[in-house]
């Protein structure tokens, strides 16, 4: 609904001055769009002179349309405003908003376009600066106030797996069996493409979950598995702001053939050659899909085209439907994509492209691996929110740890 030819103009030079005002920008970690004026580049301020703005993602080096976007805005008091969008990139439950500086966001839920490509907001006056983003953002910050919890706990140890290219650590957080001599050992590798964050709530109860929860499937695990967690493969694209997904050459998550471009995915296999030992049983790789559509409005693990390990993960969503507790339930007959179904279908590029858990499953030992994809908005009818996410993450590990124990009794 464009009403109004929007006038821009670009202060990168007068930002030193505090300038304010009315203004869009992305100077903060994981900030990312691009306001439309003539000749306009990838810059971190824009003023605004109008009710409707024209806005869309900076792909950067991604190779196809993406829908990863972040921004803040000030200086609107009283106004309501269209930030429109060239195509459908804003989600189900339209942008998750923030008054508070990215602390806490909540989802706008309405006054979203038929269409999706763009949404109103009504200013209040008091003056706050306003952060819109495609979803519920989830960046070092977050992990790191998450984790402060547990720095302390004896089974865990937090490291980094390797600098990224640009100097960043990629944390490693292990946990560590309490039993000398473990059963069997888990990886969990997440944000391979930086921007599905949603799943990072995930992880975190999952984490929680294994910490801190007493019941029966939480305490064996501790005592008899190994854990290698990834909370961030692609922690450049994460603090940028980039989409991750279809990086040029190719993205993170297809990176694990015999000469690796990015240093991450190196260390990730170097880490788990050596740490496994010959007894990594299980590994999890968690996504987010596209914003809505078929396949990417509810919660799915996605089919291997390995009868063998096929059967394994039917098995395991089987106890997790069995056994779960929390809001977002599994719908059974959605849960599993099988191989050569729906999009589910891998497409080699000259073996230069070997995604993560096709390397994964030709170690000694593993004998379960799945891709998890996590809706960035909502499953069926019901919206996605952190605490939900992370009960979910909580299930996943009642179902492992039910899992596992069958098999360590084989």
């Amino acid at each position: 609904m464009i009403r109004n030819l929007v006038v821009l103009s670009f202060l990168f030079l007068m930002v030193n001055q505090g300038v304010k005002g009315q203004q869009i920008d992305i100077d903060f970690p994981g900030g990312n769009i691009i306001v439309d004026q003539p000749g306009s580049t990838s810059t971190l301020y824009y003023t605004l002179d109008a009710d409707t703005v024209g806005i869309r993602p900076d792909l950067r080096d991604t190779s196809e349309e993406w829908f990863y976007w972040m921004f803040r805005v000030n200086g609107m008091e009283g106004k309501r405003v269209y930030f429109q969008f060239p195509k459908r990139q804003v989600g189900t439950m339209g942008p998750a908003i923030s008054m508070d500086g990215g602390q806490s966001w909540s989802w706008q839920e309405e006054k979203i376009g038929e269409g999706k490509d763009y949404f109103v907001y009504g200013f209040d006056n008091s003056g706050k600066e306003v952060c819109f983003s495609v979803g519920y953002p989830y960046l070092e910050k977050d992990f790191t106030q998450f984790i402060q919890n547990y720095i302390d706990h004896p089974q865990l140890s937090l490291s980094t797996l390797t600098k990224s290219e640009k100097g960043r650590s990629a944390e490693l957080l292990e946990i560590k069996a309490k039993e000398a001599t473990s059963k069997a050992k888990v990886v969990i590798a997440a944000r391979h493409h930086a921007n599905e964050a949603m799943v990072s709530f995930v992880l975190e109860g999952f984490i929680r979950s294994m910490l801190e929860d007493n019941e029966p499937a939480m305490a064996w695990l501790r005592q008899h598995v190994d854990f290698l967690i990834l909370p961030f493969m692609d922690k450049d694209g994460v603090q940028d702001g980039d989409q991750g997904k279809l990086r040029k050459p190719w993205d993170h998550d297809v990176d694990y053939a015999e000469n690796p471009i990015y240093q991450s995915t190196q260390a990730l296999k170097n880490t788990m050659l050596n740490w496994g030992e010959g007894k990594i049983t299980t590994v999890f790789d968690l996504h987010c899909p596209w914003l809505f559509g078929e396949w990417n409005e509810h919660i799915y693990f996605v089919g291997d085209e390995d009868p063998a390990i096929a059967q394994e993960q039917q098995r395991f969503i089987s106890i997790l439907n069995e056994h779960q507790s929390g809001e977002l339930v599994l719908d059974a007959e959605k849960a599993w994509l099988p191989y050569g179904e729906g999009w589910n279908v891998w497409e080699e590029d000259g073996n230069l492209q070997v995604p993560f858990l096709d390397w994964a499953k030709t170690l000694t030992g593993v004998k379960l691996t799945s891709i998890l994809e996590f809706p960035f908005a909502n499953h069926g009818k019901q919206v996605i929110h952190p605490e939900n996410a992370r009960q979910f993450g909580r299930d996943m590990a009642r179902a492992l740890g039910i899992y596992l124990k069958i098999e360590s009794s084989k």
